[in-house]
């Protein structure tokens, strides 16, 4: 009983502080593509009834993704209601069962002081600590991508089969850790050595979903005429340049630059290096080759200098893989061993799948866990052999970095917690608008999210519930308001500022978030 109070006193304190912060963040309304889409789909599904089915509602709202997370969702709405305490209850819950999750997977897996670090590289991300109240995907996606992974290194075949299916049924980019495992499995067959009967559960647990989710296509295409959301089809890039730009300025940047993330990999860095001069392993040098090539990807002056595009992609993949090889062989148990080598192509996989897929930057957040994982188990690996003090020298280390990250990163979007300042100061807009009694009136508003807060009341900022009746994004002669913020900026606030024919009349500021309201002059 004392071991296991020892083992997850810290999962417990962390789960207590994590949920004391999140409770004010559930009252909030839907925010960004809370609004629209999700919450839209949401509804659309709750009214039709819970189906998995392809044409269940309109794709313009589902985009065209499984509704297994709607349907959830629907479901925890038929049992707790509609209001948004509710339904980001939803989206805290999901995120609770990961922290348990990982912290659980983690210390079974490698340890106690891994299990640790691993939770505070993790819950102390922006990105977390923001989308865990949201109704959006991309958490129940990375929660079912770990799950699938730690299943399948721990041999629970049956358990990755039904993980594998749940997230195919969640969203397309999950198919990454299905492709991943499936090569394993797919290796794992001609290999004499291999027991017949663990190397059929392997391919089984993976081909089963895939056939699954094959057939779903298939029915999709039949009902739907595509196979994929034509938004997301047309928006790939169909050019070397295009992807070359998105897979730096998008994937890299996401998964190692942003919120100084940066700062734990040369943190890492400096173990491996001082550990390769003291114990004279050169080969461990090789981790300071994709540190440099992530440095010249991030800038678009710097990435042109050293080598062509194509081959500083295929050196940047084999000296990732080659790092992922080297990692592997300092463990010896095999579920370590499977995690590090199956975690890390998973993280490699999807970076390359992000530079062709439509990008934002929570869309990495089902890579980084694993991630971080990886990262805490060669901290502890590397600094027990130099001094085991050396762990809690980097454990500092994570809280100061995440400290500096929350104080000087400015960023109002859906990953970043300014965005509960920006739905404060979109509220103060809209009430302003509300009270002075505007619904008839014409409103122009730049930003498409405000144009949906403004008709629609679900979104939760019409406190009235009664809806604009005519707003647009077009500025003409009729128009008498125009609401300008700096969360969507619109090139057209300049113009609007110097125009005598419109006075400022209104502006809410907030955390550097701001929004203001021009009225039309009828002098």
């Amino acid at each position: 009983m004392k071991n296991i109070l020892k083992d997850y006193v810290a999962l417990i304190l962390v789960l207590v502080i994590f949920i004391i912060i999140k409770i004010p963040h559930l009252s909030y309304p839907y925010y960004w593509d809370e609004s629209w889409p999700y919450a839209t789909a949401i509804n659309s599904l709750y009214e039709h009834g819970i189906s998995l089915m392809p044409n269940a509602i309109d794709a313009e709202v589902s985009r065209g993704h499984p509704l297994l997370s709607h349907a959830m969702a629907v479901m925890w709405r038929g049992v707790f209601g509609n209001s948004y305490v509710a339904m980001h209850s939803f989206a805290l819950f999901i995120s609770l069962v990961f922290i348990i999750v990982l912290y659980s997977a983690t210390l079974r897996i490698f340890g106690r002081r891994e299990a640790i670090l691993a939770l505070a590289l993790v819950v102390l991300q922006e990105l977390f600590i923001v989308q865990a109240s949201m109704v959006l995907l991309e958490m129940l996606v990375a929660l079912l991508c770990f799950l699938a992974l730690w299943s399948y290194v721990s041999r629970r075949y049956m358990l990755t089969a039904l993980w594998l299916i749940m997230l195919f049924f969640t969203k397309e980019s999950g198919m990454m850790m299905g492709f991943v495992l499936g090569i394993d499995a797919w290796i794992a067959i001609p290999d004499r050595r291999a027991d017949r009967k663990d190397a059929i559960g392997r391919l089984m647990s993976v081909a089963v979903p895939t056939a699954v989710i094959g057939g779903y296509f298939l029915l999709q295409r039949y009902l739907q005429g595509w196979f994929i959301f034509p938004f997301y089809s047309e928006s790939l890039p169909h050019t070397w340049e295009g992807y070359w730009y998105k897979f730096r300025i998008g994937a890299i940047q996401g998964e190692l630059y942003t919120y100084f993330k940066y700062w734990y990999y040369f943190m890492l860095g400096g173990l491996i290096v001082a550990v390769a001069v003291v114990k004279r392993r050169w080969a461990w040098l090789i981790y300071l080759v994709p540190v440099i090539l992530c440095y010249y990807f991030v800038d678009d002056k710097r990435a042109g200098r050293l080598l062509p595009g194509p081959v500083l992609f295929i050196l940047f993949i084999a000296t990732w893989l080659y790092l992922i090889y080297l990692f592997f062989r300092l463990f010896d148990d095999f579920r370590q061993r499977r995690f590090i080598i199956l975690g890390g192509c998973f993280v490699l996989a999807f970076l390359v799948f992000t530079g062709a897929n439509f990008y934002t930057y929570r869309y990495m957040l089902a890579s980084l866990i694993p991630m971080f994982v990886i990262v805490a188990a060669m901290v502890v690996k590397y600094a027990d052999m130099l001094w085991k003090g050396l762990y809690y020298v980097y454990l500092t280390g994570v809280v100061i970095v995440a400290w500096c990250a929350f104080s000087f990163i400015e960023g109002h979007g859906d990953g970043d917690l300014a965005a509960f300042s920006a739905m404060e100061v979109e509220l103060a807009v809209i009430s302003y608008m509300e009270e002075n009694g505007y619904h008839d009136r014409h409103v122009a508003s730049g930003p498409f999210m405000q144009v949906v807060h403004l008709l629609d009341p679900a979104t939760g900022f019409l406190k009235k519930k009664v809806p604009f009746k005519h707003v647009k994004w077009t500025i003409d002669d009729s128009t008498d308001f125009i609401i300008f913020n700096n969360i969507e900026d619109d090139y057209r606030y300049e113009s609007v500022k110097q125009d005598k024919h419109f006075n400022l009349v209104y502006r809410k500021e907030k955390d550097g978030v701001w929004s203001e309201v021009y009225e039309r002059r009828h002098d």
